[in-house]
């Protein structure tokens, strides 16, 4: 069946693949970005963290099509930097765009799902929603604000036909610019830059954008949705280590894995 879709943040990676997947579909697909080039009515201009602009984004969307069947929030980035060297600013930045956002659009379309009795919500989450990685500090707070507040939000909903559900993965190759703080303490330069490093080439060997967007399509189809999916192999690995409750020796493997394992005192 032929479905109206929302998805954020769509000018590259994942959201992009998403879109063209739908597409082929034959669904009806809308996209947005910050800064969209040309003019096209399916793809609308958008800054998630802006309350304002998601109601009206959804508002347009369902003005023209006279419905909503899923919103797909995918906008988001990644800020790599200690905790210390983290401003508010900063941190508050992470928590708009990565949480937030999310936020501003689920609260502007559940008002059209409530009235026409059925919608689905599905969120990007990471593996870093329920596994803190070092440096990662502000993008994790995010993530694992959002996977809260979607699954509380999922229990409020399922009694109304509206399914809440969230992807999760480790590395995706979709070329993803990772972001250092404005100020870079010296004591931390040489672990960070360690930690980029290696988050820079794992990504590249992270799992196809494509196998995400397909697993989106499966929950889309599904008739009963679960609330977490993991996609990759290490996401499904990692949580079930953390989840056995041997949390120094979980962290003694996640500072292994980042080669910080002989600057930390255990």
């Amino acid at each position: 069946m032929k479905k109206v879709i929302f998805i954020t943040g769509t000018s590259r990676g994942l959201g992009k693949m998403t879109l063209e997947r739908l597409k082929a579909q034959g669904h009806i697909v809308y996209g947005s970005s910050r800064h969209p080039k040309g003019v096209n009515p399916y793809h609308l201009k958008l800054d998630v963290t802006d309350s304002a602009q998601c109601q009206a984004a959804i508002d347009a969307i369902v003005n023209r099509e006279g419905k909503l069947d899923v919103l797909i929030n995918n906008a988001g980035g990644h800020m790599i930097g200690a905790a210390a060297e983290l401003s508010n600013l900063e941190l508050h930045q992470q928590m708009e765009l990565n949480f937030y956002g999310a936020v501003n659009c689920t609260k502007a379309c559940l008002p059209y799902f409530l009235k026409q009795g059925y919608g689905q919500i599905i969120s990007i989450s990471s593996m870093m929603g329920s596994i803190a990685l070092p440096y990662s500090s502000a993008y994790c707070a995010a993530k694992f604000a959002l996977e809260g507040y979607m699954e509380s939000s999922r229990l409020e909903l399922l009694p109304f036909n509206i399914s809440v559900s969230i992807t999760k993965t480790a590395y995706i190759n979709t070329g993803v610019v990772i972001s250092n703080p404005e100020i870079e303490l010296e004591e931390y330069k040489e672990l960070r830059s360690k930690i980029k490093n290696i988050m820079d080439e794992r990504s590249p060997k992270g799992i196809p954008p494509e196998k995400v967007a397909v697993k989106i399509m499966e929950i889309i189809s599904a008739s009963r949705p679960k609330f977490r999916y993991k996609v990759d192999q290490m996401t499904k690995i990692l949580t079930l280590f953390k989840s056995l409750g041997r949390e120094q020796y979980f962290e003694k493997r996640l500072l292994n894995s980042f080669k910080l394992r002989s600057q930390a005192n255990f």
